[in-house]
């Protein structure tokens, strides 16, 4: 990402310490930048989380088929205003959840040849790593929304 900042002055804001002007009636160096990069350090880290939370629940792509099952079932959630994507390739559950924890997506939701024979979804909190399975309409309730 690029950052572009106006309306700072060098001496005064930007300069890391304070000292004396380097030439004859030039402006003493305030010293504020500390200051200034933790301000933009705090708006980055704001910036982060939100892109990071963004998504609440992350569907594993196990398959062709087991992927239709999630792309309807993420469009019921987005339906009714619940952030959820499907993992862009069928792979490895290990890397999937690597995903999902690396973006500190909250819930992962399951749904494997068993689940999509029985019209279950299995949601992990990816918080506390405790499991339920439910039906394919009850993802919200299971997610709390």
């Amino acid at each position: 990402a690029l950052f572009a900042a106006d309306g700072y002055d060098w001496n005064a804001d930007l300069s890391p310490w304070p000292a004396k002007a380097c030439f004859k009636g030039g402006e003493d160096f305030a010293g504020k930048a500390p200051a200034q990069l933790e301000w933009l350090a705090g708006a980055i880290d704001a910036a982060e989380q939100e892109l990071n939370c963004s998504t609440k629940v992350l569907f594993v792509n196990l398959g062709e088929e087991e992927c239709l099952a999630s792309l309807k079932a993420v469009a019921a959630l987005r339906e009714g205003g619940i952030s959820a994507e499907v993992y862009p390739d069928a792979g490895k559950m290990k890397k999937q959840m690597e995903y999902a924890n690396r973006r500190a997506i909250p819930y992962v939701a399951i749904i494997g040849s068993n689940e999509l024979a029985e019209g279950k979804v299995t949601v992990k909190n990816m918080r506390t790593g405790e499991q339920s399975v439910v039906d394919i309409c009850a993802v919200a309730d299971a997610v709390g929304e």
